[in-house]
């Protein structure tokens, strides 16, 4: 098996143990990245946090779609970017087994992708795209206002005018029927207008609103 290991220069003889470990199981390492589905083997140890060569090395690693594979020389807490994964000690008897086996699950066809980190690469790609999302969305406000307030543009008022009344029109044929029927129970006396809110609660909701509007505009054309 293929794969590339990352170090500080602190660590570079528990490094170099490690590679001759998994040459003499016949795996291979290689110094760039390599491939995509290459998996990375980063190796830290507690003073290896605060090395920067360390990290840009597991940002490119992250940034190029690396699988990673966490080693450590001791217990301890990982980088803040891979700490969702579950490390392997090299003090444990049964590390280089479980290495091994890490390695062969990643290089396997079917392996999924890494979780997507946020690294400083990534970070700034974002707050690119939404630059310029907000860029433009700014511009496109403001020529909604210029065209508002300087060319006058307005909704087509005589379009929206004809919809509504094919929605209108289109209404009243279907409800028509119905409506009917309930215009007999219109109130004609102010003694009637008074226990009309009673009758309209009988009336089925979905046509209470039409039967409410019928009674009003009736008892206005009576008083004119």
């Amino acid at each position: 098996m293929t794969f590339s290991l990352i170090h500080s220069d602190r660590d570079a003889a528990a490094a170099a143990a490690l590679r001759q470990q998994l040459a003499a199981m016949g795996d291979t390492a290689q110094e760039a990245l390599g491939t995509r589905k290459a998996p990375v083997i980063a190796l830290f140890s507690p003073d290896a946090l605060h090395d920067n060569s360390l990290m840009q090395q597991l940002y490119a690693a992250l940034d190029s779609g690396h699988p990673i594979i966490p080693v450590t020389t001791t217990a301890m807490t990982l980088p803040r970017e891979i700490d969702h994964l579950t490390p392997i000690c090299l003090q444990d008897d049964t590390a280089i087994e479980e290495l091994r086996q890490h390695l062969e699950t990643a290089l396997r066809p079917d392996a999924g992708l890494g979780l997507k980190v946020l690294t400083p690469a990534t970070r700034r790609s974002n707050a690119r795209a939404g630059l310029v999302v907000g860029l433009a969305a700014f511009g496109m406000f403001m020529a909604g206002i210029l065209g508002i307030a300087v060319f006058n543009i307005e909704a087509p008022l005589e379009e929206y005018n004809l919809v509504d009344t094919e929605v209108a029109q289109t209404r009243d044929l279907l409800i028509a029927p119905t409506l009917e029927g309930y215009l007999r129970y219109l109130p004609g006396s102010i003694e009637q207008a008074a226990e009309y809110p009673a009758t309209l609660q009988a009336v089925p909701t979905r046509i209470r609103p039409f039967v409410a509007a019928t009674a009003t505009a009736v008892a206005i054309e009576q008083q004119q």
